[in-house]
């Protein structure tokens, strides 16, 4: 005797559930004698229709459990993202005003988008400019800009802009991660 054992999350559509221990439906009995051969196609056509359904019902109910168990893996994926992105986001907050958040390379970095030899002005927050400590020196003009946030940025050289937002970041951020492939 063979027992198969299955753990549905649902109930299935159409489909008779045994108790533990119960024994099968009776077998379609074979024909009597002198059945005639198109009876016995008829009926063999009959039970395949049966079969097929029961076979298209069970396939169509694992593609339903399967894209429940898609979605909601999705779910908890978007969530652990906004999750980490917040934590990363405290961190970084605290980091900023602990005045440990590498401020002059991140001005470094925008400026190096210009050409060399350009007057660049450096637009921060009045706490980052101090933070700084005179690093730059002479080679970029520092700007107090109370309306930028701890951590944001802004560098110009008359014709051109170029502009780093920390919750621009997080946004770009949060949209590559939800787009890759989950793994």
């Amino acid at each position: 005797m063979h027992e198969l054992r299955l753990h549905l999350p649902v109930r299935p559509r159409g489909v008779t559930l045994l108790p533990a221990g119960a024994s099968w439906p009776a077998l379609t009995p074979l024909p009597p004698p002198g059945t005639s051969p198109a009876d016995i196609l008829q009926q063999i056509r009959s039970e395949t229709r049966l079969t097929e359904q029961l076979v298209a019902n069970l396939a169509d109910a694992i593609r339903a459990v399967e894209e429940r168990r898609r979605a909601e893996a999705d779910r908890w994926r978007g969530a652990a993202v906004e999750l980490a992105l917040a934590v990363s986001a405290r961190l970084l907050r605290r980091a900023i005003d602990a005045d440990e958040f590498p401020v002059e390379a991140m001005v470094a970095e925008m400026a190096a988008r210009f050409d060399a030899g350009a007057s660049l002005t450096a637009f921060l927050h009045p706490a980052d400019i101090a933070a700084l400590d005179g690093r730059f020196g002479d080679s970029l003009r520092l700007e107090a800009d109370i309306s930028l946030p701890r951590g944001d940025a802004r560098v110009e050289d008359g014709s051109r802009v170029v502009v780093s937002q920390l919750a621009d970041q997080f946004a770009s951020l949060r949209d590559e991660i939800l787009r890759s492939p989950a793994s």
